[in-house]
């Protein structure tokens, strides 16, 4: 690992429930590489959890908060995992920053990747009576801006984290221009 490159992050987007959190972390430790959770990010520079953001100050504002973080964050030429909310891509200024940038795009079915958030309280944009509907329509919406900004692809539907990580890592070593 030689060239400019390495000193890119490889940056994970996909909707909520795709595991880019989880999948970031493992992936930072197995590549030896800092990681860097946007989201966790805006609550530690925010001092307030997200839901909390979006009910005080609204979702204009957290969009605010996150594209200038994503844009401090990747304007260091570090290598690094970096892990995007599920809505950073909405930023027309954030999918310009990603094309200079390794970029796995996670991919989820409506039903696991529902599956997966359904409990959480901690969704701002999945409440209401109809949580499903609306994490379908969330993820019709953005789909294909996480299909614009991506290099590469994996579907998590059947994964687990391992083995997303696992699919990641060889995705990794066979691209030439990525190492």
């Amino acid at each position: 690992m030689t060239n400019e490159h390495t000193h890119r992050p490889i940056v994970l987007v996909g909707p909520p429930g795709v595991g880019k959190s989880a999948v970031g972390e493992i992936l930072a430790e197995r590549l030896a590489i800092a990681f860097v959770d946007i989201d966790a990010e805006i609550v530690r520079r925010a001092g307030q959890d997200i839901k909390t953001i979006f009910r005080v100050s609204g979702e204009p504002a957290f969009r605010a908060i996150e594209e200038q973080v994503v844009a401090e964050t990747l304007a260091v030429p570090v290598a690094r995992v970096v892990a995007l909310g599920g809505g950073a891509v909405i930023s027309a200024r954030t999918r310009g920053l990603l094309r200079d940038h390794r970029v796995i795009s996670l991919a989820v079915d409506i039903d696991e990747g529902f599956g997966r958030v359904r409990r959480s309280s901690a969704r701002p944009l999945l409440s209401g009576d109809d949580q499903r509907a609306a994490y379908q329509r969330m993820l019709e919406a953005r789909a294909p801006l996480y299909a614009s900004v991506g290099t590469l692809r994996i579907d998590t539907t059947e994964m687990t984290v391992a083995d997303t990580v696992r699919a990641v890592m060889v995705e990794l070593s066979s691209r030439q221009d990525w190492s």
